[in-house]
């Protein structure tokens, strides 16, 4: 997994809990030419999610773990939904770390 995106592109990044296992994370998809953001990668470790969000090419099939639940329209805004059991979440930029739900 890697981080492509720099924090101030995706702000503002918002996180909240819809139910007890789940966190609904939303941001801004940068707009670009010939890529889009269809969702996000995460991985949990040691009571830590770490989300990354993806940078698709807009000719090639992508496969996050956690698609975008938004129709990509003229908003520019992505939202996930993430399995969640009470983890610090930090979303990973490109430029550094930001702690969006603890």
């Amino acid at each position: 997994m890697k981080a492509e995106y720099l924090e101030k592109s995706v702000q503002p990044v918002i996180a909240v809990k819809p139910d007890s296992s789940h966190i609904k994370v939303s941001y801004n998809i940068p707009q670009e030419s010939v890529y889009y953001s269809y969702g996000v990668d995460y991985v949990v470790e040691n009571g830590v999610m770490r989300v990354f969000i993806n940078r698709c090419p807009i000719k090639q099939t992508c496969e996050p773990m956690a698609k975008n639940v938004l129709p990509i329209n003229l908003d520019w805004k992505a939202e996930v939904v993430l399995p969640h059991m009470q983890e610090k979440v930090v979303l990973v930029h490109a430029d550094g770390e930001q702690v969006v739900y603890q």
